[in-house]
């Protein structure tokens, strides 16, 4: 996912929408739709999108962390997630476990598929990012709930000493 998308995702999950966000950012909902757009002469600066993940990161809106994500992706990063509600028992964890063998399963075939031209197009590349991001979320997800469940089986005095 290029940080073009990566804006246009946030701010759809952004809790009242782009025109809330762009009331936000003191500007029409025209002039955001245009930049986010990425059209000709509307093209979005890199403060303008510094505070729109500012604002979706402190909305704690799904996907909010996408434009950094998407910057790191680039340099062969990754950024750490918020903690996941969902994996914070054993059972969830393995639950997790097999999300995240189906979702490398699914990369690999997405992957294999793509290079079996020895070329990967916009469409290829775009779907591969996408199931790359779903796995690194899933599996940072897991190490989330296997530190939780980790510290909370510690005596106190040991969580406190770490």
């Amino acid at each position: 996912m290029n940080s073009n998308d990566a804006l246009r995702l946030m701010v759809a999950y952004y809790p009242g929408g782009r025109e809330a966000m762009a009331v936000r950012l003191g500007i029409t909902d025209e002039l955001l739709r245009k930049e986010l757009a990425g059209g000709p002469g509307h093209k979005m600066g890199v403060t303008r999108a510094e505070q729109v993940s500012e604002y979706c990161i402190e909305a704690k809106g799904e996907h909010c962390y996408a434009y950094v994500n998407s910057l790191n992706a680039r340099s062969g990063r990754l950024l750490e997630l918020p903690v996941r509600d969902d994996m914070t028992t054993p059972r969830e964890i393995r639950t997790g476990m097999a999300g995240l063998l189906e979702k490398t399963s699914a990369t690999i075939m997405a992957l294999t598929s793509a290079l079996a031209d020895d070329n990967i197009n916009d469409n290829e590349r775009r779907d591969i990012e996408r199931k790359l991001s779903d796995l690194f979320a899933v599996g940072q997800g897991i190490l989330r709930g296997t530190h939780e469940i980790n510290e909370s089986r510690k005596p106190a005095h040991l969580r406190a000493a770490a």
